[in-house]
């Protein structure tokens, strides 16, 4: 062969490989795996141009119209996704769930978009979101609310205080259905101040709503998790004491992690039954309801079958390592967790076979005390809501992956955490570098 020849030869051969590099970058695949081309383009559309309190989470009404900057300023703004436009300035706070199953929207929107729940103290105010007018105060807890929540119907609204009790509230008349005695508050004598403000601090409690709104699990503190049915106010089951609980999509089951973190616990809402007990940390219900995972059981780690209660996926994924995020894709076909301490990352799992599609580095920071080592900072992550792509918000910028194959599809250099993606998977709203000014960012797959 002439040297020429071989030269040329070579040459191809130095390009091709790095092409396949350029495509690859920013994503470790499994040998042998197809990339499946795709593309996002990513437009500026409409800036918020806020100026008071740093945001810490975003929350978008069900109808993706109404815009919701969480911060810890005792105000809430809302503004127009379409106009761009601040619709009002209202009195009191979101509350964020200590483990959300599913948006944000049923802790602050009523299922119509038409009301806005804010939380002033021992006050529960429901806004009109058309206009910022004030539609009712609910008001008869002896304590600062602590957690509060609509039923997926948007006709009951519940309210959860730091006096023990959570009170049902019809959300259209705003009168009171019933009260619930969840937890025991323990009583000290007036001189023992910093006794009843540790007591105040610890008194958390948390409540949800199945998807069918007839049940209601409250989950306080160091005391014990209960089942409630919603409509009579009946106690259904005790689940022990856990540091948190939710429903899975259809209310069929439960999931809680025990206090003393010696397991979590499966159980069935209907009955309040307790199924069985697994090993492992946040596990997360896929949205067909068919898998539960990342779990141990019976001495292998993997996802769970809800039907046959046997582990028929199992994963060579590891539990209990810094766990940040565990996900279903809407589409129930992938499955992600986040997790490691040195050099976090999100690893992608085809759950037909089993076969793990990527390994995407993100940014976390590790923190350090005298006791254990901890995540002090993680990369906020979502699934696109038709299973498209996958969204990584960190402090420095905005990234998006393809879900086939875990190629970077785009980044938002301007935008950083939180941020989110609306219902219908046409824009992204994420914060400014500023922490305070936000902007919408018009999304088109090809």
């Amino acid at each position: 062969m002439p040297f020429e020849s071989i030269h040329r030869a070579v040459f191809n051969l130095f390009l091709c490989v790095l092409l396949l590099s350029s495509q690859f970058a920013g994503s470790s695949q499994t040998p042998g795996a197809v990339l499946h081309r795709s593309s996002l383009a990513v437009q500026l559309k409409t800036k918020f141009p806020r100026v008071k309190g740093e945001v810490v989470s975003v929350a978008l009404s069900p109808d993706d119209r109404i815009l919701v900057p969480i911060t810890s300023q005792k105000t809430t703004e809302l503004w127009d996704t379409q106009t761009g436009g601040l619709i009002a300035t209202v009195e009191g706070q979101i509350l964020l769930p200590m483990s959300p199953s599913g948006s944000l929207a049923g802790y602050a929107f009523s299922a119509d978009s038409k009301t806005l729940m804010t939380i002033a103290g021992k006050d529960a105010k429901l806004w009109d979101t058309a206009n910022g007018k004030l539609k009712r105060t609910l008001n008869g807890h002896t304590k600062d609310i602590r957690s509060a929540a609509f039923s997926p119907d948007g006709n009951t609204l519940a309210t959860a205080s730091a006096d023990g009790m959570v009170k049902l509230w019809d959300a259209t008349s705003g009168n009171l259905k019933m009260t619930l005695e969840v937890f025991k508050v323990k009583k000290y004598s007036r001189w023992r101040v910093i006794s009843r403000k540790l007591a105040s601090f610890f008194a958390e409690v948390s409540v949800y709503f199945s998807a069918d709104g007839k049940k209601l699990l409250t989950v306080p503190f160091q005391q014990e998790t209960k089942l409630w049915d919603a409509n009579t106010g009946a106690p259904v089951a005790v689940l022990g004491k856990n540091y948190s609980g939710h429903f899975s999509p259809s209310g069929r089951f439960i999931f809680t992690q025990r206090a003393d973190f010696s397991g979590a616990d499966l159980w069935e809402t209907e009955t309040g039954k307790l199924l069985l007990t697994v090993e492992g940390g946040p596990a997360a219900f896929s949205p067909d309801e068919q898998w539960l995972g990342l779990v141990g059981y019976q001495g292998r780690r993997g996802l769970l079958n809800l039907n046959t209660m046997k582990l028929e996926k199992p994963l060579g994924l590891s539990l209990n390592d810094f766990e940040t995020w565990t996900a279903f894709s809407p589409d129930s076909k992938t499955f992600a967790l986040a997790s490691g301490l040195n050099g976090h990352s999100v690893t992608l799992v085809d759950i037909s076979d089993g076969r793990v599609l990527a390994n995407l580095p993100i940014e976390a920071k590790r923190g350090f005390d005298l006791v254990s080592d901890y995540l002090k900072y993680w990369e906020k992550l979502s699934f696109d809501p038709h299973s498209r792509f996958l969204m990584g918000a960190n402090q420095t910028q905005v990234r998006f992956w393809d879900l086939k194959a875990g190629a970077k599809l785009n980044t938002i250099n301007e935008g950083r955490d939180p941020a989110i993606i609306s219902g219908s998977g046409e824009f992204v709203v994420t914060t400014d570098r500023d922490q305070k000014g936000l902007s919408l960012w018009q999304l088109k797959v090809g």
